[in-house]
């Protein structure tokens, strides 16, 4: 029990790390679909489209979520967790932190915080 609360406290802290620095280049891009209610985050750690997506909307929920695999990916190796536990727990924080009026995934339906 106590093995597990470290590793999450030891991923809790590299999320932290990593997810700043997912979207240096886009960041702007992705701040503004959110805000403007084009995409918000979802329980798997992955940005998805609120509704019907322009192509550049596309293009950067694809861009954005192929960097976050990576990130999870290389995080999981270095933790000895598996992807998929590492974007649940990436998931769960990027919805937490949403802000009031962005988009999250939940109960599957996209609700505006």
């Amino acid at each position: 029990m106590m093995k597990k609360i470290i590793i999450t406290a030891m991923l809790s802290l590299s999320i932290l790390i990593v997810i700043p620095n997912l979207a240096t280049a886009a960041a702007m891009s992705v701040s503004s679909a959110k805000s403007q209610g084009f995409v918000g985050e979802k329980p798997d750690g992955m940005l998805g489209s609120v509704s019907t997506p322009s192509s550049e909307i596309v293009a950067l929920v694809e861009t954005t979520n192929n960097k976050r695999l990576v990130k999870y990916k290389d995080v999981a190796t270095k933790r000895g967790l598996t992807v998929e536990q590492v974007k649940m727990l990436a998931g769960t924080k990027l919805m937490n932190e949403a802000p009031a009026g962005q988009y999250i995934f939940k109960n599957g339906a996209w609700v505006k915080k």
